[in-house]
């Protein structure tokens, strides 16, 4: 995580972007404080997502009591891993 934020690029994205629904956020700042890659803002009183720091790891997601927050595929980001799909490929080859 240091070296990430410190511009050395050591995480690989999800696949995926946290998207605000500013009609439901009441911009507490609870997200922001669990964000890892500090990609939650607050310009003049409204959340903004930084689609560049955000690496859809989804930790702010369950943190958000008004469900203002949710992840939507991006795909300029790659494919995601699907680890369910992977783990039982693991399984049938044993």
């Amino acid at each position: 995580m240091q070296a990430h934020r410190n511009g050395t690029p050591m995480l690989a994205s999800s696949g995926y972007v946290a998207k605000v629904d500013q009609t439901r956020c009441v911009v507490c700042g609870t997200c922001a404080k669990y964000c890892q890659f500090e990609a939650v803002t607050f310009i003049n009183g409204v959340k903004e997502i930084d689609a560049e720091k955000c690496l859809g790891c989804g930790v702010c997601i369950p943190k958000c009591t008004k469900k203002a927050l949710t992840l939507e595929r991006d795909t300029s980001r790659g494919i995601p891993l699907e680890l369910d799909e992977l783990m039982a490929e693991a399984e049938e080859g044993l």
